[in-house]
């Protein structure tokens, strides 16, 4: 997906990562010309390094304890904040805004300049693998991730919970896919076993098959609007392989997904600017077939024909 937000993004890596413990810290503050962000009661902060191979610098993972606080208080006028919440898949489950005196609301809106919203963290939030804080400025947009527990103080040994596979290694795949018994040039990488590939292209080279569909980019509510049954409007770039591909860092994307105006609980990372889904919740959800021949090595995927599992 081209996004007109960038991303500045801290980092959290798999467990292959290099892991340092710096210990327990109390209270962490993040001051920004824009803002001020305060998270008190920190149990433990992870030191992450990224795996070998991969461009990504040392990052702070935040383990909380239930009845941490969260605190945003906005310098300027356009902050626009929300917190998210994923499941083991790294899949993007929902999430909502901080309100005044720690109320929450699913309308994301801009801060006030001198406006403070927060959230306490609550035992309900031990359920949830990991989360983000997601913080807007001028389409920019920085998120900060933590998961939370309930051991307090943190034990001698360390932090009760593993850290959470937020970002992870995607590697190329090297299959051909067909479409439709016609083979198509898309990248694609495998994570976690599965295929994953970039939105705009299976958009772009479904169009016109009885399974297109539509994809809107929602700037302003950090929304993937997906409508079916509708021709797919180009963006510039689609399908086309680049010069040369290598193993690349992907991250949960930290965007809502709707499809046919319903919320989606799609698993999609973000890899270069771009979001990749899994290729077969794309077939479910658009009920497409795929098909992997062992023999030719090849991804077959047939528009005539339902998904089955």
């Amino acid at each position: 997906m081209n996004r007109i937000i960038r991303m500045v993004v801290i980092f959290i890596l798999v467990a292959t990562a290099v892991i340092a413990t710096v210990g327990a810290v109390g209270t962490s503050t993040a001051e920004t010309d824009a803002y001020v962000l305060a998270i008190s009661e920190i149990a433990e902060i992870k030191k992450l390094q990224a795996p070998e191979g991969t461009e990504a610098d040392a990052i702070d993972f935040y383990m909380l304890p239930v009845g941490a606080s969260i605190s945003l208080t906005a310098k300027a006028e356009g902050v626009k904040q929300q917190i998210s919440y994923y499941d083991e898949n790294n899949r993007r489950l929902g999430g909502f805004a901080m309100g005044p005196a720690g109320t929450t609301s699913t309308d994301n809106q801009a801060l006030a300049k001198g406006a403070t919203v927060s959230y306490t963290l609550t035992a309900s939030d031990i359920e949830q693998v990991f989360f983000s804080l997601d913080v807007t400025v001028d389409d920019e947009m920085t998120s900060y991730y933590y998961a939370v527990e309930e051991a307090k103080p943190v034990p001698a040994e360390g932090s009760l919970r593993p850290i959470p596979p937020v970002i992870i290694t995607a590697t190329p795949i090297t299959s051909t896919v067909y479409l439709d018994k016609q083979p198509v040039a898309l990248q694609a990488y495998t994570i976690n076993g599965f295929n994953y590939f970039k939105l705009r292209d299976i958009a772009f080279v479904l169009n016109g098959t009885e399974k297109q569909f539509e994809i809107i980019w929602d700037a302003v509510e950090n929304r993937i609007l997906m409508t079916t049954n509708a021709p797919y409007t180009p963006t510039g770039g689609e399908a086309q392989l680049p010069a040369t591909v290598k193993a690349e860092s992907a991250l949960s994307t930290t965007s809502t997904i709707l499809l046919n105006e319903e919320a989606s609980a799609f698993t999609a990372f973000g890899i270069k600017g771009n979001n990749y889904f899994k290729l077969r919740d794309l077939a479910e959800a658009l009920d497409f077939s795929v098909e992997w021949d062992a023999t030719s090595g090849r991804i077959l995927v047939d528009t005539t024909q339902g998904y089955t599992k």
